[in-house]
């Protein structure tokens, strides 16, 4: 039920994430309990294609119920603010012709074009290209005012001697919660 009929193209919006998960781990819609399939289903096409590839991008040979952990990604989700996959794959066609940012039409962060990430492309050559997918997630839970500060103090190190950026903006960030949570912002 959460796939489109199979006369559907692969590229059409709620099918993107079935065709990844199929090519990457060979898992269909039929591999998922009801409720799980009832819970993808109810959900708008690009939100399911969110899911789903956040779903391809886990190991998931360290998954025992798959069923359960698509639920918690759905909630996840829900939840808390995600970068957009199909953004970093040039694929979202909903992001500003300018590259994302906070006009975008979307619903998921994408990690390019405000103040934050154009002072990391004028002062360090850096763009969202530069960092992993999880480094990026992480960064796009933060609240929207809370990332700019992020890149903000990011920008103003060294990076010249930086070997891993990914890990070296997690620590940015890791700060920044463990600062905020002395705040009492969380």
């Amino acid at each position: 039920p959460a796939v489109a009929s199979s006369g559907a193209s692969p590229r059409e919006p709620g099918t993107v994430g079935w065709t990844v998960l199929k090519t990457l781990w060979r898992v269909t819609p039929e591999q998922l309990d009801r409720t799980a399939q009832g819970a993808l289903a109810s959900r708008p096409p690009r939100f399911r294609d969110q899911v789903l590839l956040t779903l391809a991008l886990s190991d998931l040979q360290a998954v025992n119920n798959l069923s359960a952990y698509l639920m918690s990604l759905i909630r996840e989700h829900e939840l808390w603010s995600q970068v957009c996959i199909l953004f970093l794959a040039d694929q979202c066609p909903l992001a500003c012709s300018v590259g994302g940012g906070a006009d975008s039409a979307c619903p998921w962060v994408h990690p390019a074009g405000t103040p934050g990430w154009l002072q990391m492309h004028r002062q360090w050559g850096l763009s969202y290209r530069d960092f992993d997918y999880p480094s990026l997630n992480y960064l796009s839970k933060q609240p929207s005012g809370e990332r700019e500060k992020i890149l903000e103090l990011f920008a103003q190190k060294n990076l010249r001697s930086v070997h891993n950026l990914s890990a070296c903006l997690l620590k940015v960030i890791q700060r920044s919660d463990v600062t905020a949570t002395r705040r009492g912002k969380y």
